[in-house]
């Protein structure tokens, strides 16, 4: 059953920021365009693998497409990711993922402490590893991974926000959510 935007928020307990802000606009489009927070709208995409309306892997493809743009910073993980990638469209097992979260978790722990951005980056990429991973906490690792990223792109909110609408469409969300598009109330 499909309910608006500021029911479902408030049935998935979203903090009192989100709301306020999607009592500010007219519909769900409106939105979802002018959010520029993106941990808000991360943790939006976590709440609906959590609800069920996405799956693991679709998950996973939206943190490691909203980290991208600080790994980078994180030497030595994009082979790593990489697996993690192949993991989401049937290319690498479960294992193959774990190992490579603890490689991952090698780099983070290697990350030079004069260098803590290259740190974070590595903690983001660690923690999407961790989301394909394990499936219990998958959405919790995951807003983690946007978490870690945040921290080492702080100036960058905004864009991470354009990041996270590039990487799922409102038509998806919504229906993850199981929300009416147009008017928000």
């Amino acid at each position: 059953m499909t309910m608006p935007l500021l029911t479902r928020l408030h049935s998935l307990e979203a903090c009192a920021d989100a709301v306020a802000f999607v009592e500010t606009c007219a519909t769900v489009e409106e939105a979802w365009e002018t959010c520029q927070d993106g941990h808000w709208l991360a943790w939006l995409v976590g709440r609906a693998h959590s609800s069920g309306g996405l799956t693991q892997q679709r998950l996973v493809r939206v943190i490691l497409r909203v980290i991208e743009p600080v790994l980078y910073l994180a030497h030595g993980a994009a082979d790593h990711l990489g697996v993690v990638a192949r993991w989401t469209v049937g290319e690498a097992t479960i294992e193959e993922v774990r190992t490579a979260h603890l490689a991952l978790w090698r780099i983070r722990s290697d990350a030079d402490a004069d260098a803590p951005y290259a740190a974070y980056a590595s903690a983001a990429a660690a923690y999407a590893a961790a989301a394909a991973a394990y499936a219990s906490d998958a959405a919790a690792y995951a807003h983690s991974a946007v978490r870690a990223y945040s921290a080492a792109a702080y100036a960058a909110e905004r864009a991470m926000a354009d990041v996270v609408r590039a990487a799922i469409t409102i038509d998806e969300l919504c229906a993850a959510l199981d929300v009416t598009r147009g008017a928000v109330r």
